[in-house]
Formats: C-alpha cells, structure tokens, sequence
C-alpha cells in the first residue's frame, strides 16, 4: 500500500469510527476506548451468525439513538445556518415572552413581574447526538449471544500473517457498518478475503504491509511466488596453451615416476624369482653325478641356462649371482649373463659378463666401488676361479708396483709394458666399443686366442645410473684356480673384505 493509499485509507477510517483518532504525526491510528461495546480481545471474530447478530444489533442501538446511519451522516455533512437559527430562537423567545405577560395579567401577577427585561429562557430540546451511544442499554438480540472469547490480538495477527500495525483495523472491524465491512474487506490482504472476493492473480502485487515494517525474510502479501531462476548455462573456459603444456608436462611427471617404480623396486622381484630358479636349476645339476661322467657332454651351455656364479666378497657374504647364457633383455632378467663369443671361465682370452645396473635385479649395482686388487671368485663345477682386479689409473713404476700386491711379476712386467699395458682395470666407454670384450682388450679379434693369454674376466654395465648413455667397464686378471673339496668347503678368498 501506497503512502497515499495509507493516507486515504485512515482518513476514511476516521469519518466513520468517531472511536478511532487519527494522529498525523503517526502512520499508525491511535485506539480510543470503546464505551458502547465490551473490549474487542474478549470477543473472537470469524462467525457469521456472530455477525450477523451483531450488525443488527448495533442497527437497534442506532434507531433508538435517533436516526440511521444515512440520516447521521447527512447531519455531519450538512453545516447548520447559523442566521436562520438565530432567527428562529429570537422569535422563539419574544414569543414565549408574550405568552408569559398575558398570563401573569390574566392571573393578577403584578406588573413589575411580568416585565420584557427578564423574560423567561425557553428550554429548548436538546436533541442527542446521533454518534453518542444512549445512556441507558436496549436489550437486544446480541445481548443474549454467549461468545467465547477470542485469542489475543497479537497472537491471531501473527498465525494470519497480518502485520501489528493493521491488527487494529482488524479487530475493530466487528463494529463496522455492512458497508464499512464491505469496503475494508476489500482493502484486506487477498490471503484473507473469501474466495469470491480474492482478485485474479497478477504477476506484480504490491504488498499491503509497509516496506519498514515488512518482516525480513517474509513474502509480501498478496503477491506471487517468483518463479524460480532457470540456471544459466556456464560457459566453459576457453583452453589455452601454458593449460595444455601443463597438462602434458604433469603426465609425463606422472609416468616417468610411474616407469622409475616399475624399473627400480617391481622388475627386481620379478628377477629375484627367475634368479631363484636359476641357482636352484645349477645346483640340481651340479649334484647330478651321471652328468660329469658323461664323454659327449656340451661344451657350451644354452641360452638362459645357467652354468656358473659369481661371488665378490668386497660387497658382502651375500652377494652372489649365478650367472647364465646370453646378454638378451630376457636373459638378464634372470642374473648376468655372458656375452655368447667370449672365453667360458678359465680358459685363456676374456671371459665377459653383462649386467644390469639398476633394476632386473641390478647385479651389478656397485660396480664403480671396487678397487685395485679386489677378488672377483667365479664358481663352477669342478673348480673355483679367482681373479682380481687390475690397477686402475696409474701409469708406469706406479702402476708395476700396484700390480705386485696380488699379481705375479710376470704379469705385473705385462701389465706396466707388454700386451696388457693399456688394460685398465676401469674405465668408461660407449656402447658401441665391442674391443672391450676381446681376448686382449683393444687388440686382435674377438675369436683369436692362444695358450698364451692372460685368462681375463670383463665386467659391463650401464653408466650413468638410471641411464644407458655409456658403459662401465671392470677387467680382472686371474690370479688362481683352486679345485672344490670333496667335503664341499669353500675357499678362503670369500672371506675377504
């Protein structure tokens, strides 16, 4: 409702409920005590017998008053002429003086008595004010009504879902005229008007409580649900190109880690199994009697099979590998394998054996720590073969003298100047250098051998870790071959730090 409409609204009001005071300094019409009827919060609203009998009962009270409701407002409306009046009570009252003398002389009144100068006030009738309720009470037919009494005012203003401020129009309705009710029923929330009288819906109703008094959250009366919001559809953010490197540069983070895991910790116990087998397969052999008796045994083992193991004491009591046939990716996933061209142990030329660095096992994981005359033992059926490692950086008297601590002076001379001069005991080549695997190491052919030779071992493996870029090379030159006990004891030399 409007500022206007409010305005209007309590103008009305005013008119006509003389109970009813309207304050301009207050939006809200302040409550005049009723004195016709009881208090309005001892009577319950809502019957229509109830008002029924109370509209006609305050019709009686009307009638009885002096006029209706229509003749009470026509008095109000029409203002009294003021001359017209005047002129009437003069006559009136000279009249009545008249009168007055002509009966004090017909009853020997002296004439002194019945003088003009005091001439008797004639009582006029007062007439009763059409808005004032009588005096004395008309019994009627709302008299003899018991009417429960109502809840209380607030209460009932708060389960209608009327504002405080209307709950006065509200509750004083019950003393309307039909046609006051009437009027105000249309001005009621549509919430609370009869199906008749509720208007059609509209899209934008205007609440019938004041903005400031509105309570929060609460939906103004009258007016539609709103209708609820469609969800827009996002749009998708466009993909640029840092997101798609990101993107690229995460997976391959992902599966590079994902690739070091399976390399680094699944492949070695997937190799621990085939070594397993490997090393049980050989002793099963080695124990088979029938097998070394035979004439037409083979000279070279298959491949994958395995036909020796290998023991470095400097890298604890237990490592040792069995080492077997082939240097291909499945090959070595059992153990080292040796390379199929070279020498087998103990023969002269070089004896050469691949293996993995890191991961499948990864025998040959510390191979950059040994050092100069460091044992490498080499067990095989009949026999133990140990070699050891040869002098690694020095050159000259230096070197002659690094090779006398384990070697013998005829090798020691062929290490400082003869055909194994330029054999180091380590070194870093490319994976393409296969002189490295030749009888004499950078020399001759991988097939010519002689009785001659030095009996060699070569050890390879991947360099750096976790890459194959180059290869590490290891050369040991055997210094003893000691013959396996009948009682199966084992040689000093494993015992060596």
């Amino acid at each position: 409702m409007t500022d206007f409409e409010q305005q209007r609204h309590l103008r009305d009001v005013e008119r006509r409920r003389p109970d009813l005071a309207y304050d301009p300094d207050r939006p809200t019409p302040r409550r005049l005590p009723r004195r016709d009827i009881d208090d309005p919060s001892t009577r319950r609203v809502g019957s229509h017998r109830e008002e029924y009998l109370r509209r006609r009962a305050e019709r009686e009270r009307a009638r009885a008053a002096g006029g209706g409701r229509h003749h009470r407002r026509a008095k109000e409306e029409t203002p009294p002429n003021n001359a017209a009046q005047a002129a009437g009570a003069t006559g009136v009252a000279e009249a009545a003086g008249a009168v007055g003398a002509a009966g004090a002389a017909g009853a020997g009144v002296p004439k002194a008595a019945a003088s003009p100068k005091a001439p008797a006030t004639p009582k006029a009738s007062t007439p009763r004010n059409p808005v004032d309720p009588p005096t004395e009470k008309i019994p009627s037919l709302a008299d003899k009504v018991q009417v429960p009494p109502r809840q209380p005012l607030k209460a009932e203003s708060k389960a209608r879902g009327v504002h405080p401020g209307e709950a006065a129009y509200s509750a004083d309705s019950t003393a309307e005229s039909p046609r006051v009710s009437a009027r105000s029923a249309s001005q009621r929330p549509a919430s609370q008007r009869p199906a008749s009288q509720r208007p059609a819906p509209q899209r934008a109703a205007s609440a019938t409580v004041p903005a400031s008094k509105r309570r929060q959250g609460a939906r103004p009366t009258g007016a539609r649900p709103a209708a609820r919001p469609v969800a827009k559809r996002k749009r998708r953010p466009r993909i640029s190109v840092t997101q798609v490197i990101g993107e690229i540069l995460l997976t391959v983070g992902v599966l590079f880690f994902l690739f070091a895991f399976y390399e680094a910790y699944w492949t070695n116990l997937n190799s621990g199994r085939l070594q397993a087998q490997a090393a049980e397969k050989l002793d099963d052999k080695w124990s088979d009697t029938s097998s070394s008796n035979n004439p037409r045994k083979k000279l070279t083992p298959d491949l994958g099979e395995a036909f020796a193991r290998m023991y470095i004491p400097s890298f604890g009591s237990d490592f040792h590998f069995a080492v077997v046939e082939g240097t291909s990716d499945e090959d070595l996933q059992a153990g080292p394998g040796r390379y199929v061209d070279t020498q087998l142990p103990g023969q002269p030329g070089n004896f050469a054996v691949a293996g993995h660095r890191v991961g499948k096992g990864a025998p040959f994981n510390d191979l950059g720590n040994l050092q100069v005359c460091n044992a490498i033992v080499v067990e095989t059926q009949n026999s133990w073969d140990v070699y050891r490692v040869m002098p690694i950086d020095s050159q000259g008297e230096q070197r002659h003298q690094e090779a006398l601590n384990c070697f013998s002076p005829e090798q020691a001379d062929r290490m400082t100047s003869g055909d194994y001069a330029n054999v180091l005991g380590r070194s870093i080549t490319i994976p393409g250098d296969v002189g490295v695997i030749y009888p004499i190491p950078g020399q001759g052919d991988i097939g010519q051998t002689d009785e001659h030779m030095e009996k060699l071992i070569t050890l390879t493996t991947c360099h750096p870790q976790f890459s194959n870029a180059e290869r590490m090379i290891v050369h040991g030159m055997m210094t003893e071959s000691i013959p396996k006990a009948a009682d199966g004891s084992r040689p000093a030399v494993l015992d060596e730090d």
